[in-house]
């Protein structure tokens, strides 16, 4: 008769199966974790790529108002805020975010027509030629008047049942060579708009070329050519820069000759007060168990800075979202005041900041290049800012410094003890060294740095039903804007 197998054999089999099973899981559990960080940082990279794009569009460089004091320090990382009506993101009006326009040049803000049927011949009237109704104003407000060149086509006075043109010749009109910026237009001679001031911040001379470097001569006014044109600097809704009055004495001084064209010839510049949308900066995931079809599953945040001896660079934070609930709706708190307050999800950390802490950067030594690493050390209570994998923004506490030029990512995290008892700090060591104008900024001593950090939090609240949200940060991507 055939022996069966015993209880305890039994138990010892289906516990050895279970560990098995166990660790079957465990392996699953980490590949689908790893194949989930792993989907989430490829993806980062495309959002990093998109959101550059974004911002090329609708921000070629940042300038600083030169008619009042700095209100930033040159080096030094900014959030850019959103706009607390409108979620879009926009700079304040100290801090000038510059924009490339994307029309077609030459951009014409008159054309004569093929066909006769827009006259072309300016009605003069003494000095100046009567503006036309005709006349094409520009697709944006706050021109840069550095960034204008303009073109004006003449020729001589078609004849014929078709209209021919005949000997066309052009002229540039330049900004005159001043130390103003934004150079006067005499009163006296201003066309001016009800209700509005003239002092020099809006109406812009651009004279012949060859006149460009005398500016307004009063003596020789019979001789100079000029176009100006209104830049609406000063922002008003719905008011775009136009041409208010002109003299082209070719046209006014020569009945045989007619203005054909009034072009702009190379795209021109202006200050943007909408950047990007709320939408814009998230990307989502399909899901059929909300409303709208999907959820958000990544966001990102926008930092600039000015560079010593001129340029600008924007910055990218990228995380991801985990939301508290099939309903939530994310909204960062991203205005100038939420973020000077530390509710944004990227936050500053560090004395002076938003989270005034102690945040200190040294080096340790741990005897080979193999364990030599730099480290970030900070209270207990503000752990997260060196949680493994937080990505990492550095610049100098001191408002001379500057920040870093990329982030760093911090490998591993380490509770400070003194004789086996905690001492109330938290060491986060870094993949390498944070560097500042491609040197380090720690020298590898014994010391440390007083520094402040911009990092993703680890939750954030949202501004729309104020539901809180987990964050991952992924990736910070840093790009020039302008030389």
């Amino acid at each position: 008769m055939k022996r069966g197998f015993t209880l305890i054999e039994v138990m010892m089999a289906a516990g050895i199966i279970g560990l098995g099973l166990l660790g079957l899981i465990a392996l699953l559990a980490g590949a689908a974790r790893l194949q989930q960080t792993s989907s989430q940082t490829s993806e980062s990279v495309l959002i990093a790529k998109n959101a550059e794009s974004l911002i090329r569009q609708s921000l070629a460089s940042v300038t600083l108002n030169p008619t009042v004091a700095s209100p930033i320090d040159t080096n030094r990382w900014y959030m850019v805020p959103k706009n607390d009506q409108f979620d879009h993101l926009e700079l304040t009006d100290n801090v000038w975010p510059i924009a490339e326009s994307t029309e077609a040049t030459p951009y014409l803000l008159f054309d004569g027509g093929q066909d006769g049927t827009n006259p072309r011949i300016p009605q003069s009237s003494g000095l100046f030629t009567e503006l036309r109704d005709d006349l094409i104003g520009f697709s944006h407000y706050a021109i840069r008047p550095e960034s204008l060149l303009i073109r004006v086509r003449t020729i001589a006075t078609p004849v014929g049942p078709d209209y021919v043109e005949t000997a066309p010749q052009d002229f540039l009109y330049l900004r005159p060579a001043t130390s103003e910026v934004w150079p006067k237009v005499p009163l006296d001679i201003a066309n001016e708009e009800p209700g509005f001031l003239p002092y020099g911040n809006d109406l812009v001379r651009f004279y012949l070329d060859g006149d460009a470097n005398a500016g307004w001569n009063p003596i020789n006014v019979l001789q100079q050519d000029y176009i100006t044109i209104n830049v609406k600097h000063w922002v008003q809704s719905g008011l775009q820069a136009s041409i208010t009055d002109y003299r082209i004495a070719d046209v006014a001084n020569n009945a045989g000759r007619i203005i054909d064209e009034i072009a702009i010839e190379r795209p021109y510049r202006y200050i943007n007060t909408k950047l990007i949308s709320l939408q814009d900066r998230m990307a989502f995931a399909a899901d059929k168990t909300r409303e709208d079809g999907r959820r958000p599953e990544f966001g990102f945040g926008v930092l600039y800075r000015t560079l010593l001896g001129g340029g600008s660079q924007a910055g990218v934070f990228i995380y991801g979202l985990q939301a508290p609930s099939r309903s939530a709706e994310w909204n960062p708190m991203e205005t100038g005041v939420q973020i000077g307050s530390g509710d944004s999800p990227i936050a500053e950390v560090g004395q002076g900041a938003a989270f005034p802490t102690n945040v200190d950067l040294g080096f340790d030594s741990g005897g080979d290049e193999a364990t030599d690493l730099y480290y970030l050390e900070v209270d207990e209570d503000f752990g997260w800012v060196v949680a493994p994998d937080q990505v990492v923004l550095v610049s100098w506490a001191d408002s001379v410094g500057g920040g870093a030029d990329d982030a760093v990512r911090v490998v591993r995290r380490e509770i400070m003890l003194d004789g086996g008892n905690p001492t109330g700090k938290v060491r986060g060591y870094l993949e390498r060294g944070p560097r500042h104008a491609n040197h380090a900024m720690h020298d590898g001593g014994t010391g440390t740095e007083s520094v402040e950090v911009w990092v993703v939090k680890d939750i954030a609240v949202s501004d729309e039903d104020g539901s809180t949200w987990r964050l991952r940060p992924l990736r910070f991507v840093a790009f020039q804007l302008d030389g």
